[in-house]
């Protein structure tokens, strides 16, 4: 069987690409599946520990990849856009159709996954469903490593294939919706087919901050990826040194009684077979430049904190923890920004495809309106010294007082600050 100019396995192996590799082994890093993929990373010839495992090296994982994600700038944090349909530049009751069939909730938890999964890989795409038995939408995010679109000379999408579980998968093309099977052995066969009733394939792509200037979806970035492979790495071999250090390996040039325990006020008979013999028994270990290792690591970090638009800072103030990476968001409003307008234009292509449905699914032309997204005003990170620092100068220069400090800052209602006052007065109220 031929769908578009591929075969059954070759459609599936459009999964198997670089791109997918990265997409996958990128979201196992978010999602929490470190511990897996550090160990293959360790198992790398190139990359990784040579002998790690007899050497006992035990990977240690920090997932730095969900941290920096979860602070670089993510739009839906504080709640969802609202949509509206607007006809002569006034919101119309018609716009309650673009919930009428949505389960909010889980609107919400995908809008907010789209999100994340837009920042980590740069691009996704959100599969738009229907489903009879509820009569509602449905939305699945699809990405470089579920999914594969085949497009015709104008970038027009043709066919689309991605995968429903371990081994199977959908295509989805202008008039069918074909579901396989691979078995284990990598053969490939057609389980069912049915009519695209659509006539279209029902998908909205969403960008990070542009789009790709070719094809549908931009090629995914390894660099958070290396970043937490390297960091995973490095902690492993710190913290096999440092438990090497603090468990020396003992070096002598003479024969020591088995099952040997040196310590204070211990006394060794040995094997001496030359009495001329200088006798040495010692005990050393690695010569670790922790500092070097942290230096080159927080360079690297603050090379992936610029990318993201995050700030790394490294805690090395404890030796034996190892290299700590503490994650802080920006308050940058022009990165949302930035990020906010391809999602205006997802959201959008997104309706057509509703309404489309709609039309076809319950014949309500909503054609005549003008669809209006607004996104939620961002909460951005607070800086709580600088904060402390303004209301100090406003205080000193009789600006506001500390009443008004502790009912706008601490959140206090005003016979609370009054009571706070007085405490702070040693009980005596001088109307700060």
């Amino acid at each position: 069987m031929i769908i578009s100019g591929y075969d059954l396995k070759e459609l599936v192996d459009l999964l198997k690409n670089k791109n997918a590799v990265a997409a996958q082994v990128a979201r196992g890093l978010y999602t929490g599946e470190q511990q897996d993929l550090t160990t293959k990373y360790l198992d790398d010839p190139y990359k990784g520990i040579k002998d790690w495992r007899k050497k006992k090296i035990v990977p240690i994982c920090r997932n730095i990849t969900e941290q920096i994600i979860d602070k670089s700038g993510l739009l839906f944090k504080d709640g969802l856009p609202a949509f509206a349909l607007t006809k002569k530049n006034k919101v119309h009751e018609a716009s309650k159709y673009i919930t009428e069939y949505v389960d909010y909730y889980d609107f919400q938890s995908k809008i907010q996954a789209l999100d994340t999964t837009v920042r980590l890989l740069k691009s996704a795409i959100l599969l738009i469903g229907w489903d009879t038995e509820e009569g509602r939408f449905t939305f699945d995010i699809l990405h470089h490593g579920n999914s594969f679109i085949i497009h015709d000379g104008k970038l027009r999408p043709q066919t689309l294939i991605h995968r429903t579980g371990n081994k199977s998968f959908q295509v989805i093309t202008k008039e069918f919706f074909y579901d396989l099977r691979e078995d284990e052995v990598g053969n490939v066969k057609l389980v069912s087919e049915q009519d695209n009733t659509f006539g279209f394939i029902p998908i909205s792509l969403f960008h990070d901050k542009n789009a790709p200037i070719y094809g549908f979806t931009h090629n995914v970035d390894t660099m958070l990826s290396d970043f937490n492979f390297a960091l995973n790495k490095q902690l492993s071999l710190l913290d096999y040194s440092l438990a090497w250090k603090q468990q020396s390996t003992l070096f002598s040039n003479v024969r020591l009684p088995e099952q040997l325990t040196l310590g204070p006020g211990s006394v060794v008979e040995v094997e001496q077979a030359d009495a001329s013999m200088n006798v040495f028994i010692e005990y050393r270990t690695p010569d670790i430049d922790v500092n070097t290792i942290n230096d080159i690591l927080t360079n690297w970090a603050n090379m992936v904190a610029g990318a993201y638009s995050v700030r790394l800072e490294a805690d090395t103030s404890n030796i034996t923890s190892g290299f700590q990476l503490v994650v802080k968001e920006n308050s940058n409003l022009e990165l949302r920004k930035e990020r906010q307008r391809p999602f205006e234009a997802g959201f959008s292509k997104m309706w057509d495809v509703m309404s489309r449905i709609i039309k076809i699914v319950h014949n309500i032309d909503l054609s005549q309106y003008e669809f209006l997204v607004n996104f939620p005003t961002p909460s951005l990170p607070i800086n709580e010294k600088e904060v402390e620092e303004i209301w100090s100068i406003r205080i000193d220069n009789k600006r506001a007082t500390v009443k008004d400090y502790l009912m706008e800052v601490k959140g206090m209602t005003s016979d609370e600050a009054d009571k706070k006052i007085i405490e702070l007065n040693g009980g005596v109220n001088n109307g700060a």
